[in-house]
């Protein structure tokens, strides 16, 4: 399932009611309760989206503080081995 599809519905229909001009009396409750639906099943993919987002943000958080470490002890590894082959090498 595309996910703009069922925004273009919307627009496609809420553009028909703008042409018509028709009062709000002429809505078929089927029809609106179609658009009841849609509507919330979008909200509730939005809100799984916001919840996965939020999931990938506090993993790249947690990786780039892991990433910082493992730099900081590679580096530290470097200088020492450096310092020794300073001190004992010909």
């Amino acid at each position: 399932m595309d996910e703009y599809t069922d925004t273009e519905k919307l627009r496609s229909l809420f553009q028909t009611l703008r042409q018509t001009e028709r009062p709000v009396s002429d809505i078929d409750p089927r029809e609106f309760g179609k658009l009841e639906a849609e509507v919330g099943s979008l909200r509730a993919q939005v809100s799984a989206l916001q919840r996965d987002v939020r999931e990938l943000l506090e993993l790249a958080n947690k990786s780039r503080g892991g990433f910082w470490f493992g730099l900081s002890i590679a580096g530290l590894a470097g200088s020492v081995v450096s310092w020794f082959l300073q001190r004992w090498a010909p």
